[in-house]
């Protein structure tokens, strides 16, 4: 359900970005990002009942941001390959319009369809957003000229690799967090922001 459902509301910013451009699309997500509960996995292992699914709502925002945050991941190239697939199967299907292309899909099918196109398995992105709960918080540690960065997901082991884009004195650069951490080097004095466009999915990225 939140593949139909968060596919359907990460429509409406896109479209957005399509008429009005990116500061339009990054208002609308915000928008979304407000309503995100985490009260439940959005596709757990067990089976649920249609008002447990529905509860909370998360299938709607959270699977948008789900969505959003894999662009950010794979780059849009591969993003909006993912999904074309996701919507047509193959190349042949882009054409027909008997509704033949729809099809059931899983969490499995869409990891695998992912991961496919971006080159890397992705399993570890839809275990933390999908599978459970949590949201990643990210843990940093500024000592002298060193910063730390560290994702963690409470109460679990979960991996998380989630690289980072940084924002040291107003230059940009994407990091990679190998095992989820990473410790990269700024002048004491250096203004840094990470994460400024509120691209990844995470704890504590909800503004008033």
């Amino acid at each position: 359900m939140w593949l139909h459902e968060g596919f359907g509301s990460y429509m409406q910013p896109l479209y957005r970005e399509r008429l009005q451009g990116r500061n339009a699309y990054n208002v609308a997500m915000m928008q979304q990002r407000r309503g995100i509960g985490n009260r439940k996995a959005m596709a757990p292992d067990s089976v649920l009942s249609a008002q447990e699914i529905y509860d909370g709502r998360d299938i709607y925002s959270k699977g948008s941001w789900v969505l959003h945050t894999l662009r950010f991941l794979v780059g849009d190239d591969a993003f909006f390959e993912i999904l074309r697939r996701q919507a047509y199967p193959d190349s042949a299907m882009e054409s027909v319009t008997d509704g033949s292309q729809v099809r059931f899909g899983t969490t499995t099918d869409f990891t695998r369809l992912a991961s496919a196109h971006a080159g890397q398995d992705l399993t570890w992105l839809f275990d933390v957003y999908a599978r459970q709960p949590r949201l990643p918080r990210l843990e940093t540690l500024r000592e002298g000229n060193r910063m730390t960065l560290k994702w963690v997901v409470d109460g679990t082991d979960l991996p998380f690799p989630m690289p980072l884009e940084i924002e040291v004195d107003g230059q940009r650069r994407r990091v990679d967090m190998p095992g989820g951490r990473t410790v990269i080097t700024v002048e004491e004095s250096a203004d840094v922001r990470i994460d400024p466009d509120n691209r990844i999915l995470r704890e504590g990225n909800v503004q008033p």
